[in-house]
């Protein structure tokens, strides 16, 4: 995945994909800084509520790698979820995105968005009532990391 003459990105993993869908999210990131750079890379970690309102979007996570050595780098991430107190139920369930924003210089690089499949898992109770209720903890989340799909900007 070639980003650019000063940053690539080798490999991401995510360290408790399958978990339930409240508990943090845990990444690894393998990257090679090409050339060196006076200012930074910034990383952010975007959490897509819903394709049809941006503004329901939550931002995750922000965080600088640094651009001032050459060499490859791996770095773990991990951070809370999104806050669901306002996300509706069918909001939750089913497929939605997670993006990982690259940016240089207040412009972004690169865009790799995952989707993120958010399903009941068998402890989920049948009862109807119950299936009403925004009760996380039989809520399972799985990133797709072997289908990322990426966007590249060119200046």
């Amino acid at each position: 995945m070639k980003e650019s003459e000063f940053f690539e990105i080798l490999s991401i993993k995510t360290l408790n994909n399958g978990c339930k869908i409240n508990k943090d999210f845990e990444f690894e990131i393998f990257y090679q800084i090409k050339n060196v750079l006076e200012e930074d890379f910034q990383i952010k970690f975007i959490y897509v509520v819903s394709p049809l309102n941006e503004k329901s979007d939550q931002e995750l996570e922000s965080i600088k790698l640094p651009a001032n050595k050459i060499g490859k780098f791996r770095v773990q991430l991990k951070f809370p979820p999104p806050d669901f107190s306002s996300i509706s139920l069918e909001e939750i369930i089913g497929v939605t995105i997670i993006l990982m924003i690259i940016s240089h210089q207040k412009k972004e690089q690169l865009r790799i968005g995952y989707y993120v499949s958010n399903a009941f898992n068998k402890d989920f109770p049948n009862d109807t009532r119950f299936q009403r209720k925004n009760n996380l903890k039989y809520i399972t989340r799985k990133i797709i990391i072997n289908q990322p799909r990426i966007t590249r900007f060119f200046d």
